[in-house]
């Protein structure tokens, strides 16, 4: 149902998550831990299936095939909200970028709009006054003018050194001959 936090829907921007509130974590490293496998459903059917009549005579404790279905009922919850948090994640980090480059643009045209204003008033103290705004929005083009210049020192000094004793290597073309014209202008 649409609208309801604690059953999201992807898309919805409200996820509740307090019913996992008591077990969840956020881990320093994951890479110790078990994934599951392919066939774990099964795995747990036949398991759950085979404790009321086999479990007792094969030792194997009710407290663990409880401790077993109270993880599924966990997982179940977490798995109905990861699709709505996921997309939501997504909602907002695009959010996030879009406010950004507004943000940027903004920057950008107050930037230029003091240039602009100070190089027709004369007024230098407007420059001095958001000098961290221009320079701010110079920053990226400064450091690709910089990266290009360091490029070609780095090309340059990767060429080559010219052989002085070696003859310049040219290659000769010879014109292709007009086409032979008959006295009205036609080729044979």
């Amino acid at each position: 149902m649409a609208g309801n936090p604690k059953q999201p829907q992807v898309g919805d921007l409200a996820i509740d998550a307090s019913a996992c509130a008591s077990y969840a974590v956020v881990l320093d490293r994951t890479d110790h831990l078990r994934s599951e496998k392919v066939g774990v459903d099964e795995v747990v059917a036949e398991i759950e299936g085979n404790q009321a009549s086999l479990g007792v005579k094969s030792a194997i404790p009710q407290a663990d095939v409880d401790a077993l279905d109270e993880t599924n009922k966990r997982l179940a919850d977490i798995d109905l909200l990861l699709p709505a948090a996921r997309r939501l994640v997504l909602i907002l980090e695009h959010t996030r970028i879009q406010l950004v480059d507004d943000r940027e643009r903004v920057i950008g045209s107050i930037a230029e709009i003091v240039t602009v204003r100070s190089k027709r008033s004369g007024n230098e103290g407007l420059l001095a006054a958001y000098s961290k705004t221009r320079a701010y929005r110079s920053a990226t083009a400064l450091k690709g003018l910089r990266t290009r210049r360091r490029n070609v020192k780095a090309a340059q000094s990767e060429a080559p050194p010219a052989d002085e004793h070696a003859a310049p290597t040219t290659t000769a073309t010879t014109p292709a001959a007009p086409a032979a014209t008959g006295t009205n202008g036609a080729s044979h």
